[in-house]
């Protein structure tokens, strides 16, 4: 793996890591709910692609 495999890999983790502080006790009915975490999520997914 080279180092710019190596950097596109720790972004990928950070976005996961921070996508899932972001649902961290929550509910899927709070989920449902919040437009705007769903929007954070879905910014973080693509984030780690």
């Amino acid at each position: 793996m080279g180092f710019n495999d190596s950097i596109r890999k720790q972004h990928m983790l950070d976005a996961i890591d921070e996508a899932l502080s972001f649902v961290s006790g929550k509910t899927r009915t709070e989920l449902d709910a919040d437009r705007m975490l769903v929007l954070s999520l879905i910014k973080e997914i693509r984030d780690a692609q």
